[in-house]
């Protein structure tokens, strides 16, 4: 069994050894058992029962943490008889979970303290913090199209994008993934009806994921987006 931080696509690349940032963690383990019971503790404390009777099928399982603590993993098996091993008697898995610090953007947790974003810029994000939430905020003319979009997504990234009116209130339009499982990021296209100021706000699809590394792009762009390869043929 082994405790890493992987995006939610699966794993890719080397693991990352502990202390860890991002709250979220991919633990795994090859079970040869038909089923396998796994454990977790915090801090050294009391093993509890966690992720149990899981089909030798899946190697992996995720798990939420909060910051400031450590987390111990242990797992056994179960066969087709019923035979039940022994846990062992330390932690197979480790991590701890350090404690993040927020992007230069901060802080942008609410409408009133929205940053200033104008088209073909970009700012970088993470989410530090339970429920974190970035917002921004940009002038629109009216007729004009508006492309407000996530991307570069860090690990265990996966944005939601809602774009406001003016009073940061009024919704106009969401978006949570461009093209799911394939795409985690967000997007939202919109005309503006009247010259303004609308705002956007980015938050994480579960709020308790955090960590320096849970990190996006956000760019604003006027116009339509163009997608390659394009074909252009003579009428």
């Amino acid at each position: 069994m082994t405790g890493e931080t992987q995006g939610r696509g699966g794993p890719s690349g080397p693991p990352r050894p502990p202390p860890q940032c991002p709250t979220e963690i991919a633990i795994y383990g090859h079970l040869v058992p038909d089923v396998g019971l796994r454990q977790k503790r915090q801090d050294g404390g009391a093993w509890e029962d966690w992720h149990q009777g899981v089909g030798s099928q899946y190697v992996g399982a995720w798990f939420i943490g909060e910051m400031g603590h450590r987390y111990g993993f242990r797992m056994r098996g179960v066969d087709r008889a019923g035979n039940v091993e022994a846990y062992p008697g330390s932690a197979e898995a480790e991590t701890h979970i350090n404690y993040c610090s927020g992007d230069a953007c901060e802080s942008d947790n609410g409408p009133a303290q929205a940053r200033q974003i104008a088209v073909g810029q970009s700012q970088a994000h993470n989410f530090c913090g339970v429920d974190d939430q970035d917002w921004v905020r940009f002038w629109a003319r009216a007729g004009k199209r508006y492309v407000v979009q996530t991307g570069n997504l860090g690990w265990t990234g996966d944005t939601v994008l809602t774009l406001y009116d003016a009073d940061g209130t009024t919704v106009l339009a969401e978006n949570d993934d461009i093209a799911y499982p394939d795409n985690l990021a967000s997007r939202v296209e919109w005309v503006a009806r009247r010259d303004g100021w609308p705002h956007a706000r980015v938050r994480h699809y579960d709020g308790r994921i955090a960590g320096n590394a849970v990190t996006y792009t956000l760019w604003l762009e006027e116009g339509y987006r163009a997608y390659l390869p394009l074909v252009l043929r003579k009428p």
